[in-house]
């Protein structure tokens, strides 16, 4: 009787193909998603997939941090099959790209704008040499002014 109900047991529940009846873990699903960002298979255009193959701005580093932070331990992904016909992957690399795109900009105006930003504030005459000016001569006046009085 035992045999008859696991037989009955293992036909339902593993009735079909293997790739429709398991399906990937998140570990998996995070290394695949990084091996095809770091190829650049999933760049929006190819200055970022120059970016992604080419690691420029840390971005193998931007990569693993955003895919490990948005691919978390209790996500199911359906069966293997399910994850690569259906669009589940297409889904996750949608939401993923918004962050590692914005991080990756980010890095890109810090590293090339940084010396033409401080170049224009810092400049003699420029912005914020002019605001440190005025702030240094109002504290000299103020200096001076109280140790006459004294």
């Amino acid at each position: 009787m035992k045999s008859i109900l696991m037989q009955v047991y293992y036909e339902t529940m593993f009735d079909g193909p293997w790739y429709e009846n398991a399906g990937p873990s998140a570990d998996k699903v995070r290394k695949d998603l990084i091996k095809k960002y770091v190829k650049g298979w999933h760049a929006k255009d190819d200055y970022y997939k120059y970016i992604y193959i080419n690691n420029i701005y840390d971005s193998h580093k931007i990569i693993e941090e955003e895919v490990t932070k948005g691919i978390t331990e209790n996500m199911q992904f359906g069966s293997w099959r399910g994850y690569a016909t259906f669009g589940i992957e297409e889904a996750i690399i949608k939401s993923l790209n918004k962050f590692i795109n914005r991080r990756i900009a980010i890095e890109i105006l810090t590293h090339k704008f940084k010396g033409s930003l401080n170049h224009y504030l810092y400049k003699p005459g420029g912005i914020r040499t002019r605001k440190l000016k005025e702030d240094f001569e109002s504290k000299k006046t103020k200096s001076s002014t109280s140790s006459t009085s004294s």
